[in-house]
C-alpha cells in the first residue's frame, strides 16, 4: 500500500500552483498557527480510523506533499511517522519522502532532523534556477537557495534527492533549459522531474 498526505500549508501561494493550500505569511511560524496543530490533531484521528478500515496492511511508500511539508517541523513529521508505524506495518525498506521548498528546507541540521524522525527521500521544488523566472512564478527562494538545499540534503546523508523543474516558462529559451538541467545534473540528484507550465 502506498500513503500520500497533503500538508495544505504554504508561505505564500505560487502563481501557477492549483494543488489546495493555505498561505500562512511570510513570517508565520507554523509551530504557533492554531490551524497548523488542528491539522496535525486531525490527521492523526484520520490514520486511525483508516487504519481500523485496512487492517494493519503494509506499506511501502509514505509521500508527505503539498503545499510545503518542510514547513512542519521534523518532530511532528516524526510524530506523524510513528502513528501510522503503530497502525500500519512499514515495510523495512518503505521510501518515505518529503516535499521541500528550497528556502524552508535550509541547514544540514534541520535536514538531519529530517532524517532522523525517518524520511529518506527528500524532494525539493526548485523549478528554476534564474531568479527572474523564479519571480515570475510568485516562488520565494533564490538560486543560492536551491543549491543550499540539496548540499544541505546532502550533508545530511540523503542520497535519495529529488529536484522538480519546470520549463515552458515565459520567455524561457530551449539554450536557457537546457544549461539549467546542466546545472542540475551536475549536483547529481538521483532524480529530476521536470514539468512544463500549465496555466
Amino acid at each position: 500500500m502506498l500513503i500520500y498526505i497533503h500538508v495544505p500549508f504554504c508561505r505564500t501561494h505560487c502563481k501557477y500552483c492549483t494543488f489546495h493550500s493555505i498561505a500562512l505569511g511570510r513570517n508565520t511560524n507554523p509551530n504557533s498557527a492554531p490551524m497548523v496543530q488542528e491539522y496535525v490533531d486531525t490527521l492523526l484521528l484520520e490514520i486511525a480510523h483508516w487504519a481500523d478500515r485496512l487492517q494493519g496492511q503494509n506499506v511501502q511508500s509514505v509521500f508527505f506533499g503539498g503545499g510545503t511539508p518542510s514547513l512542519l517541523p521534523p518532530k511532528i513529521i516524526g510524530t506523524i511517522l510513528d502513528r501510522l508505524q503503530k497502525y500500519f506495518s512499514l515495510d523495512a525498506n518503505a521510501e518515505i519522502t518529503l516535499e521541500a521548498n528550497p528556502e524552508s528546507f535550509r541547514g544540514s541540521l534541520r535536514a538531519a532532523e529530517y532524517m532522523d524522525v525517518g524520511i529518506n527521500r527528500v524532494s525539493l521544488g526548485i523549478q528554476s534556477l534564474d531568479g527572474i523566472m523564479l519571480h515570475r512564478l510568485g516562488r520565494l527562494h533564490r538560486e543560492q537557495d536551491s543549491l543550499q538545499a540539496i548540499l544541505s540534503a546532502k550533508e545530511a546523508g540523503f542520497v535519495n534527492i529529488g529536484v522538480d523543474l519546470m520549463w515552458g516558462l515565459p520567455e524561457q529559451s530551449i539554450r536557457h533549459w537546457l544549461q539549467t538541467l546542466k546545472d542540475i545534473v551536475r549536483l547529481q540528484p538521483k532524480h529530476i522531474s521536470a514539468y512544463g507550465l500549465s496555466l
